[in-house]
C-alpha cells in the first residue's frame, strides 16, 4: 500500500513544526528546571541566614530564662511573614515556648534537609532545627517553619509564561508554515522587507494580526519578568533588613538596650588583642547595684527594670566616646571598658557615676547601706601583655567589686595589675 503522496512544501512544513517542537520542549523543561533550582538556592541561603539570626537572638534570653523576650522575638518574625511557626526546646528536650498556628506540625518531630526537600514534598513551610548555643556550650534547640507558599505560586507562574509563550511560538509557526506553503510565499517576501524597513504595523493581512499577536505576548513576558525582578528584589530588601535587626537584638540587652554579655566578652578581647600590640593602658569598672533584690522585693520588679535602666542611661552619659563600651553583665551588674585609659582616668569615671547614680536620688527604703540607691564598684586597669585575654582583667575588676561589697558597700576598691607580681600569685592586697 503506498502512502499518499504530499506537496513538498507541506512535508517541508510538517518536518519544521516537528523539529521546532523538540526544540521547544528542551528550551522549556532545562529553563523551567535551571530557574527551579536557583529559587531553591536562593531559598535554601536566606534559610540559613534566617536560622543562624534566629539563634543568635534567641540564645541569651534562653540562658537567662526571660520567655517573654524569646516569645516577642518569635512573634515579630511570623508576624513580619519571615517564619509560620517555632517552638524552642531546653536543654533536656522539652519545649518552652511555642508560637504559630500549625499545631499539626508543632506536635511532630517532621523536619527537612533542605527547601528543595519540601518543596518536592509539596510541604507549606520549610521546617528545620538548630541548636541554641551561647559560647561552646548548647542551652536549646530551635525548630521552626518557614513558608515557601511563594515558591509554589512562583514556579507556577514560571510554568506557565513559558507554556503561553511555547504555544504562542508554535502557533505562529503554524500559521507562517501553513500560509508559506499555500498562498503567500510572495507576500512573505513582502512583509519580511517591510519588517526591514521599520513598517511592522502597516499590513492588515493574516500575517499583520499575527505578528501584533506575537509581540502582544512577548510585550506581557517583558512586564512579566520586570514584575518579578521587581518583587525579588523587595524580598532581598526585607530579608535584610531583618537580618539588621536579629544582628542587633543578638548584641543589645533588651531591657536597658546597651551591649549584652555576648558583645562585652568579643569587645573586651578583641580590644585586649589590640592593647597589647599597640600599647597603652586598658580599664574595667564593673558595678552591681547595693541590695537590688531587697528593691525589687520591696517596689516590685517592674519598678527594679526601671531602676537598671536609668542607671544604664547613667553609665552611657559618662562614657561618652566611641572607644568605651557599657555593658549589662547580667542581672543588676554592670561593665564598662574604658581604652587607652589608666587607673586614674577609671577612678576618676567611677566617681563621676556615683556621684550622678547618688544625684538619681532614686528611693531604696530596703537598702542597709543609704536611702537610696547606691553601687559598689571594681575598678581594674593594666598594660595588657601577651595572650592572657580579657578575661584576666574581668576576674581582677570582679575581685575588687567583692572587696567593695564585702567592706560596706556603696565604696570603690580598684586594682593596677603588675605581670610580674599580681597575675602569678592572683592576689589583692
Amino acid at each position: 500500500m503506498r502512502l499518499p503522496h504530499l506537496p513538498v512544501s507541506y512535508s517541508f512544513s510538517l518536518a519544521a513544526l516537528l523539529v521546532e517542537a523538540i526544540i521547544l520542549f528542551f528550551v522549556i523543561y532545562f529553563g523551567v528546571h535551571t530557574l527551579n533550582e536557583r529559587m531553591g538556592a536562593q531559598a535554601q541561603k536566606n534559610a540559613l541566614r534566617l536560622k543562624s539570626m534566629l539563634t543568635q537572638s534567641l540564645a541569651e534570653p534562653l540562658v537567662r530564662k526571660d520567655y517573654s523576650q524569646l516569645t516577642n522575638i518569635i512573634r515579630s518574625n511570623i508576624i513580619s511573614g519571615a517564619i509560620d511557626f517555632a517552638i524552642i526546646y531546653n536543654s533536656k528536650g522539652n519545649p518552652t515556648v511555642r508560637e504559630g498556628a500549625v499545631p499539626h506540625l508543632a506536635q511532630s518531630d517532621l523536619s527537612h534537609t533542605n527547601v528543595m526537600e519540601a518543596i518536592d514534598q509539596g510541604s507549606p513551610y520549610f521546617v528545620t532545627r538548630a541548636p541554641i548555643r551561647l559560647g561552646d556550650v548548647q542551652y536549646g534547640t530551635l525548630r521552626f517553619g518557614i513558608p515557601i507558599q511563594h515558591l509554589y505560586e512562583a514556579r507556577i507562574a514560571l510554568v506557565t509564561r513559558y507554556l503561553q509563550v511555547g504555544l504562542a511560538v508554535l502557533l505562529f509557526s503554524i500559521g507562517t508554515f501553513v500560509l508559506i506553503g499555500r498562498l503567500f510565499r510572495n507576500k512573505l517576501i513582502n512583509i519580511a522587507r517591510q519588517i526591514e524597513k521599520g513598517h511592522l504595523y502597516e499590513r492588515q493581512d493574516e500575517f499583520a494580526d499575527l505578528t501584533r499577536t506575537f509581540n502582544t505576548l512577548i510585550t506581557k513576558e517583558l512586564d512579566t519578568q520586570t514584575r518579578l525582578r521587581e518583587h525579588k528584589e523587595l524580598l532581598e530588601e526585607t530579608v535584610k533588613e531583618r537580618t539588621q535587626e536579629l544582628a542587633r537584638l543578638a548584641s543589645v540587652d533588651s531591657l536597658t538596650n546597651i551591649a549584652n554579655r555576648r558583645t562585652l566578652d568579643d569587645f573586651l578581647e578583641k580590644e585586649w588583642q589590640r592593647r597589647a600590640r599597640s600599647g597603652g593602658w586598658l580599664s574595667l569598672i564593673m558595678l552591681d547595684v547595693d541590695h537590688f533584690k531587697q528593691y525589687n522585693d520591696h517596689y516590685g520588679h517592674q519598678a527594679g527594670d526601671e531602676c537598671l535602666v536609668a542607671i544604664a542611661w547613667v553609665l552611657k552619659e559618662v562614657t561618652r566616646r566611641p572607644s568605651d563600651l557599657v555593658a549589662r553583665y547580667g542581672g543588676e551588674e554592670f561593665t564598662c571598658v574604658l581604652s587607652n585609659t589608666p587607673l586614674e582616668g577609671a577612678l576618676s569615671v567611677a566617681n563621676t557615676i556615683q556621684t550622678q547614680i547618688k544625684e538619681l536620688a532614686l528611693p531604696h527604703e530596703a537598702s542597709l547601706v543609704d536611702p537610696h540607691v547606691t553601687m559598689s564598684i571594681g575598678v581594674a586597669s593594666c598594660l595588657p601583655k601577651g595572650k592572657e585575654g580579657g578575661a584576666v582583667l574581668l576576674a581582677i575588676a570582679d575581685k575588687c567589686l567583692y572587696l567593695a561589697k564585702r567592706e560596706g558597700r556603696n565604696c570603690i576598691r580598684s586594682r593596677q595589675l603588675d605581670f610580674g607580681t599580681d597575675l602569678a600569685s592572683g592576689q589583692l592586697s
